[in-house]
Formats: structure tokens, sequence, C-alpha cells
């Protein structure tokens, strides 16, 4: 009898952390859900933000730089880079360089540089944790780590920071062990309109600048 009743307040253990971690998943699906649902609600985007970069606990560099956003395409511009992608295809550069790289970036490859672009990556893949807690920016909001459940993903951790009004104000990503990359908004300015060339590469603009086709 008592082994029976032990095994049966084992179950009952398992099925409550098992609701429980249900429970927690919902709970940041329905913070996710709400913020692309924001996001998209604000149609065209500028985002202004500071990204750093760390190897462990060592920062290796930090940058400032402005995104504009539209559904999935995006147009960086930053000191050392100036980036187009149009929703297929990415147009990389250095200023002053003779020569932009075209290609064809995965979703995680996107992420690293449309700090929004984890609203396609969390629906699936991604384990979850989510707290209500004070946020990088002094305000409070939830903070949400997601855990890849692939060893084959290149972002095996993310955490994202959503404040009350449901806006990311910092993504912070890990790929590999040790390599971090950190990004804070700065400001944010919706219902902006832009021109469909607007994220591709304007040739007219640069050209003597050789592209360089990598897909």
């Amino acid at each position: 009898m008592r082994r029976i009743i032990l095994t049966l307040v084992m179950l009952a253990a398992g099925l409550c952390t098992a609701m429980a971690g249900d429970n927690e998943t919902l709970r940041a699906r329905k913070v996710l859900d709400m913020t692309a649902n924001k996001l998209k609600s604000m149609k065209g985007l500028s985002v202004h933000f500071t990204i750093a970069q760390y190897s462990g606990k060592k920062q290796q560099g930090n940058s400032t730089g402005r995104i504009d956003i539209q559904d999935t395409r995006f147009h960086v511009t930053m000191p050392d880079m100036l980036s187009w992608f149009d929703g297929k295809s990415q147009w990389s550069m250095v200023p002053g360089d003779t020569e932009v790289n075209l290609t064809a970036p995965t979703p995680e490859e996107q992420q690293a540089m449309n700090p929004y672009a984890f609203l396609s990556l969390y629906k699936s893949g991604y384990t979850f944790q989510i707290d209500h807690t004070k946020l990088a920016d002094g305000t409070q909001g939830w903070k949400i780590l997601m855990k890849a459940q692939s060893a084959t993903q290149k972002i095996s951790r993310m955490q994202v920071e959503i404040d009350r009004n449901y806006i990311p104000v910092r993504v912070t990503m890990q790929q590999g062990k040790s390599q971090l990359v950190r990004i804070d908004v700065d400001k944010l300015e919706g219902n902006r309109t832009f021109p469909a060339d607007h994220f591709t590469f304007p040739r007219k603009q640069y050209p003597n600048v050789e592209i360089i086709d990598l897909r």
C-alpha cells in the first residue's frame, strides 16, 4: 500500500511540474503574441538602438544604429555597416568599400541584424521561462528567456525584455557557449511609410560597387 501511495504522489508531483511548465509557456507565448500584434499595428517602424558584443563577460565592442522595418523587410544603418533586406535577399556592405555581399539569410542570421526578428522565431523550437520584473530601462515588464530545444540552432539562448506597453526594450542573444550580442532599444518611431526600394541595394547610389552574390 505504501508503495502504491508513494507512486501516486510521485505521479502527481510530476503532473504538477508539467502543468507549471505548460502554464509558463502559455504566459510567455501570450506576451510575445501581444507584442507581435502591437508592433504589427504600428506598421512601419524606425528603431534606434545600441548593440554590444561580448565574449563571456568581456565586451568586445559596441555601436549605435538605426533599423527601419516594414513587415519582414529591413534597412540597417550603422557607422561600420549598411544592410538592406527585401524579405528574401540581403545586401551588406562596409561604408566606403567597393563590394557588397548578397546573401539569403536564415531566420537566425536575420536575428543578428534585426532586434525584432525574434517575433518570427518564438513559435517553435524554444522552451520558455517568464518573469514579471524590473527591466534594464528601469520600467516594469516581462523578461522572457528562450532556450533552444536543438543543439543545431545557432541561437542557443535568447532573453527578451518587454515593457508593459508590449514594446521590446532589450534583446540578448547567445551563440555557442560564450558569444553574446545585446541590443538595447533607445527610441522607437511607429507608423512610418517607406518606399519599396528602401529595402533593396540602391545601385544608382553606388554605381562602382561590385555585387558579390553568395546565395
